[in-house]
């Protein structure tokens, strides 16, 4: 069965962090995955307070990736 893994990653005006992922951020599907993004990008935007958000210019991606899993 196809998975699909949600991976975000911070960027600012200077640079991008690493990407991040972990194990609550597995879905059956990709709409599923996208929706998660959504949400938890935004939850990520609103915890930065406005003079990070002026001075850095944060720019939070996100992405779905399929993780394949066969069975042996």
């Amino acid at each position: 069965m196809v998975k699909f893994i949600l991976v975000l990653q911070l960027c600012t005006s200077a640079m991008c962090f690493p990407p991040v992922t972990n194990d609550s951020f597995k879905f059956d599907s990709y709409r599923e995955c996208a929706i998660a993004g959504y949400s938890e990008a935004s939850k990520m935007f609103q915890k930065f307070d406005s003079v990070h958000v002026e001075l850095n210019k944060p720019i939070l991606r996100f992405w779905c990736q399929k993780e394949n899993k066969q069975n042996i």
